[in-house]
């Protein structure tokens, strides 16, 4: 019979959107990264505690958001159905965008350096 357990395991789902020239291929030497879609799935039990026995509340669904390159701060998700509970950020540059997305993995490295996971 089949039973649930937490894996303990965090996973990251990526979706660059590039503009590209014309019809070409993305080509990174010259087409920039113009959105990066994601989603963070966190696998921990019901309830955790941290190293200082202070419980953290389950994780009740996916953290789901999109960074968008956009100098202007145009509100360019409007018509792609893309809202609800999906966090929406907008940067300047292509380099302000890889810096959203290492942020949002040391985000989830800090989190998990404070629970304490069981040892086999």
């Amino acid at each position: 019979m089949w039973s649930a357990q937490c894996q303990y395991l965090t996973l990251l789902s990526a979706e660059v959107h590039v503009a590209t020239r014309s019809d070409l291929r993305p080509d990174p030497e010259f087409d920039e990264i113009r959105a990066l879609f994601y989603c963070v799935h966190v696998d921990r039990p019901a309830t955790a505690a941290d190293g200082g026995g202070h419980v953290i509340p389950p994780r009740d669904r996916d953290t789901e958001g999109v960074v968008v390159v956009s100098r202007d701060r145009r509100p360019l998700l409007n018509m792609t159905g893309v809202g609800g509970r999906v966090t929406v950020e907008y940067v300047d540059t292509e380099i302000d965008l890889l810096s959203a997305l290492t942020s949002l993995v040391i985000q989830y490295v800090r989190m998990h350096s404070v629970v304490n996971f069981p040892t086999i």
